[in-house]
């Protein structure tokens, strides 16, 4: 596995695994997140932060039982693995006063404060891994300003995306 191959997964995806919390989630969007988190576990490094913050906000939505749910096996499973630097690469993030994080661009300071933890990883990995996405539009709003950051964002349902977009 090459270390460039990390991903910062957004919390929808886990979310969205389960095809019932997320109203807007077609069937194949469900079944895209239940794939990709399925991967990522054997295929890819995935970026957490010294802090918790990520693992955090996921434990917010995932049972350490690890059932019933995928993203309550993918929780479980990443939680064990955290120590394990083939599977896990951890960077760090520098909290601010006002809820944010120092390595948030300014450009990107009025994106959804619950996201931010998810950019400032994206800037301090030095490979520049991706964030993973799913139904939450935001991050396809701000695609510009992103890309401009050198930040990029992995769509797994863009169809599903732009029926959100539609309806807004």
């Amino acid at each position: 596995m090459n270390l460039h191959d990390g991903v910062i997964i957004d919390t929808n995806v886990l979310i969205a695994s389960d095809g019932e919390s997320t109203p807007q989630a077609t069937p194949e969007c469900v079944i895209s997140a239940i794939e990709f988190l399925e991967e990522s576990l054997s295929e890819k490094v995935i970026l957490l932060d010294f802090g918790g913050d990520i693992l955090e906000e996921y434990e917010r939505y995932c049972s350490y039982s690890g059932q019933p749910r995928v993203r309550d096996r993918f929780f479980v499973e990443l939680t064990r693995r955290q120590a394990d630097v083939s599977k896990v690469r951890k960077v760090e993030i520098t909290p601010t006063w006002d809820g944010s994080y120092e390595e948030v661009p300014a450009d990107l300071r009025d994106f959804d404060p619950s996201d931010h933890k998810f950019i400032a990883s994206a800037v301090a990995d030095g490979f520049r891994s991706p964030i993973i996405n799913c139904v939450d539009s935001d991050w396809s709003h701000a695609g510009d300003k992103l890309g401009a950051e050198g930040i990029s964002v992995i769509e797994l349902c863009p169809e599903c995306l732009k029926k959100s977009i539609v309806r807004q």
